[in-house]
């Protein structure tokens, strides 16, 4: 396999819920990253997927909802594992977040031409 590089141009947004917008930046079938913008008091839905989830705030805080309630701000790392009930909630500022999955979310390669 190649190294691959996404130019910034081509990463459209996918609205998950009101006001959290998902941007795949790379994907193999392991793994995938993704970019995750965070409106000021948006709410991502509490969920769970079968997927590995590590992540790194960029800029920004927000709170994680459903199984534990755990407040992360800009440098925090955190994990998810397979299968725990999580949400988000947005802070008083813009937050970005970068998640990394294993494997990679075959819902979000549909969505998306580049990966």
């Amino acid at each position: 396999m190649a190294l691959t590089v996404q130019p910034a141009d081509v990463l459209d947004a996918y609205e998950a819920d009101d006001g959290i917008e998902l941007r795949p930046l790379v994907s193999s079938d392991d793994l995938m990253v993704v970019r995750v913008d965070i409106a000021p008091g948006a709410t991502l839905r509490i969920h769970d997927h079968p997927h590995e989830q590590a992540g790194y705030v960029a800029e920004g805080a927000f709170t994680f909802t459903g199984d534990e309630t755990r407040e992360v701000e800009k440098g925090d790392g955190y994990y998810v594992p397979p299968g725990h009930k999580h949400g988000v909630e947005g802070g008083e500022e813009p937050a970005v977040a970068i998640d990394v999955f294993t494997p990679a979310r075959a819902s979000y390669r549909e969505l998306f031409d580049h990966l």
